[in-house]
This record gives C-alpha cells, structure tokens and sequence, in this order.
C-alpha cells in the first residue's frame, strides 16, 4: 500500500532522490513488498495496520507464547494505546488510523504482549492492563 501511494502514485512522501533510490533497489531486486500478514522469518511476523499510511506494518516478535510488539508509527505515544481517539496531525487516513489503535489496543490487552514504539520516551515498552499503560522494568 505504501509504495502504491507514495511512489506509484507520488503522492506526498519522500523527497524525489529517496523515491529514485527507492526506485532503483526495486530494478534491482532489492525490494520485497509485503501485503497482509506475513511471516517473515520464524520469529517475527508482519501485521498490516494501516491508517498512518496506507501499507503502514506493525512486527511482532515471538517466542512461543511469548510477544513483543513494534508498533511503528501506528501508535506515537503509550497514552493513544488506551486514548486511541488521539491522533497524530500525520495520519493519512484518521479514521483508519483510529480503527487500527483500537484493534492494536485490545490485540496487546488481550495477548498480553509488550509494545514499543520508535517515538515513546526512552523507547520504553510496556503492557495495556485494561484501560491503563504500564511500563515494562529494565532488566
């Protein structure tokens, strides 16, 4: 979806000499474009969870019946995990970005997975216990 809409189609998106870049690593075999989920290798599966962008991807780590989350863009702060009406002035689709902070809401509640992402303060993971979000210790 991401390259559809920000290279195909040009749409706003990376400056012209990141989309040329982007564009010869694809001539060259360089890019794998994903759709849906996917395992990518044992251990780490790709969700779609669009709404910041059309193609944007979460990646869950997993060992067993253990489960961590990297949300990418999807959620920008701990507090829009349990506020998913929060959105990011990003989004180019708020009402899907809306959708997805929910479903991923719940998805963490229920598996009880930790969830981090790129832009939460000190890259803090951390668990939704119902409606509340609890950072996860340092080891």
């Amino acid at each position: 979806g991401d390259w559809d809409h920000f290279i195909d189609a040009a749409n706003y998106g990376p400056p012209p000499w990141v989309r040329q870049a982007l564009c010869d690593l694809a001539e060259r075999g360089r890019v794998t474009i994903i759709e849906g989920e996917r395992q990518i290798v044992p251990g780490l599966t790709a969700l779609p969870a669009p709404g910041h962008t059309p193609g944007h991807t979460v990646f869950v780590v997993h060992d067993g019946r253990e489960r961590a989350m990297l949300l990418g863009d999807a959620i920008y702060c701990p507090q829009q995990l349990t506020a998913v009406d929060w959105s990011a002035a990003t989004d180019v689709d708020p009402v899907l970005a809306r959708q997805t902070r929910e479903w991923l809401w719940r998805e963490i509640d229920s598996s009880g997975a930790a969830a981090v992402g790129p832009h939460f303060p000190g890259l803090q993971a951390g668990r939704v216990l119902g409606r509340r979000w609890q950072a996860v210790p340092h080891a």
